[in-house]
């Protein structure tokens, strides 16, 4: 069950458990005070990045090798027509752009299902 939070007007903070199926109200009272929902506090600041999306370059697990195959797999990915270097320590597929990730999933038999099409 989700936990709600309530502030009063002196920042008095409350919080309170609701079953799903029940409707969350948009105050509480509590000891002859009010306690309006705060919104704000249930919910996590998000920082927000300088640059919108993802951050390029970036590693990939999913489209990466073994470490023993990453001579392999950058010449498979030359031939394909779409250089991919790998970490040769983690065998993770280094994506330059979302463009490029889109050609390695395409090439690799992946779907790329993070909307980059």
């Amino acid at each position: 069950m989700p936990i709600y939070c309530f502030t009063s007007d002196v920042g008095e903070i409350e919080e309170r458990i609701f079953d799903m199926s029940e409707k969350v109200p948009l105050y509480v009272a509590e000891g002859g005070r009010i306690f309006w929902r705060n919104f704000e506090a249930e919910h996590p600041q998000i920082k927000k990045k300088k640059s919108r999306g993802a951050e390029w370059p970036r590693e990939s697990t999913a489209l990466g090798v073994g470490t023993h195959q990453v001579d392999e797999a950058y010449a498979a990915s030359v031939a394909a027509g779409c250089p991919t270097e790998f970490n040769r320590e983690t065998g993770d597929a280094i994506i330059k752009n979302a463009d490029h990730q889109k050609k390695v999933a395409a090439y690799s038999g992946f779907v790329d299902k993070s909307s980059y099409y």
